[in-house]
């Protein structure tokens, strides 16, 4: 994955995500079944971007502040579209450096 796949997946500018319209874009369907999960970061591809700068060798990074973010999570599996229920947080997150920039969501709280 790379840092345009992770903008798209993972940032998004406003706090009001349905999370049932938009866990069916086709993005979010792995072999063709929903995903489990989504956590999406209510913040600026900047501030997001920022995690990485100055990172290297490429490996994870914990944020040194936290971010606002609102995870979909799946409530059964069933054809789509599947159920959704959003999951709101304040929490630091770890992502995933490559070239100085985040490509992969690794998890929050902790690397």
């Amino acid at each position: 994955q790379n840092w345009a796949k992770f903008k798209e997946k993972h940032i998004r500018s406003t706090s009001s995500i349905d999370c049932n319209t938009i866990m069916d874009k086709a993005i979010y369907i792995v072999g063709g079944k929903c995903k489990e999960r989504n956590t999406f970061i209510i913040s600026s591809e900047d501030n997001v971007k920022a995690i990485c700068s100055g990172v290297s060798p490429d490996r994870k990074e914990l944020s040194t502040t936290s971010f606002k973010l609102n995870t979909c999570i799946r409530d059964s599996i069933t054809p789509r579209p599947c159920p959704y229920h959003p999951s709101p947080d304040n929490n630091k997150i770890c992502v995933k450096c490559e070239k100085q920039l985040p490509v992969h969501f690794v998890g929050i709280g902790k690397c």
